[in-house]
């Protein structure tokens, strides 16, 4: 999310530099010292997830970048619809490419099916725990006392959460709720996208917050860093900004 936002920041002061005309008090050296900053910190965390990062993570992230720089490419050149679908396509391509390739282990359910190099006997132990689990969940944060029910003699000590948060919605609030919180996501970065395309300006905004969701999405099914204090503070404020500023003056493409 960090090198998304600072993508967005730098898409920003570029915005700002071009309608400086309308307001004087905007000087040049001012937009130029942001700018700088803004892209020192798209390259500490573009150079963060280069050596720090797994392959699943570069790749939402990738997804996420790609999104934000169609929408900007898409709104600088008028494309309009045809040129927005050609600049999807080969997105989906590569999505479809990836999940062909991908090596899915036989009988993992949809929720554990891309979790990387995690352990087996882990997920192993997930797999189980989201075998049994009822229709309706299990309930919200019951996954760390069910674990060592179902760890087997020479398991590792399982964690307090799921090994993807994928994993852990199908289990604590039950199947449905999981796709239908799946399904509300992809909505969600639908109408955000759609929206960063019809506003005057300011686009950055819910362009950001869509772009975020798309990695949050291909994440979740990968990990549970969802869940962490951090990812959840930075996902809500990136989000609340982009919802609050998805209604403005729209412009035709």
């Amino acid at each position: 999310m960090g090198t998304i936002i600072a993508g967005a920041a730098c898409i920003r002061t570029v915005e700002r530099y071009e309608t400086r005309r309308s307001s004087p008090q905007r000087s040049v050296p001012v937009l130029l010292w942001t700018f700088v900053v803004c892209s020192a910190a798209l390259m500490i965390c573009g150079a963060a997830e280069l050596f720090g990062a797994t392959r699943e993570i570069l790749i939402a992230t990738a997804y996420g970048m790609f999104a934000l720089i169609c929408i900007s490419l898409v709104r600088r050149f008028a494309l309009g619809a045809v040129g927005t679908a050609a600049i999807a396509a080969p997105a989906l391509g590569a999505a479809i490419f990836l999940l062909a390739y991908h090596p899915v282990e036989r009988g993992t359910s949809v929720p554990l099916a891309f979790t990387g190099g995690s352990d087996p006997s882990l997920i192993a132990l997930n797999e189980r725990v989201l075998y049994d689990a009822p229709f309706v969940g299990t309930g919200a944060g019951t996954f760390a006392a069910l674990a060592p029910i179902y760890r087997q003699i020479d398991d590792p000590p399982p964690g307090s959460t799921a090994a993807t948060a994928a994993a852990a919605f199908a289990i604590e609030l039950g199947k449905p709720m999981f796709w239908l919180i799946t399904v509300a996501a992809a909505s969600s970065i639908f109408i955000l996208l759609k929206t960063s395309l019809r506003r005057g300006r300011d686009s950055f905004y819910p362009a950001m917050g869509g772009s975020c969701l798309i990695t949050l999405l291909l994440l979740s099914f990968n990990n549970a860093g969802l869940f962490g204090t951090a990812s959840g503070l930075i996902a809500a404020a990136v989000i609340g900004l982009a919802i609050a500023q998805s209604k403005s003056r729209t412009v035709k493409l």
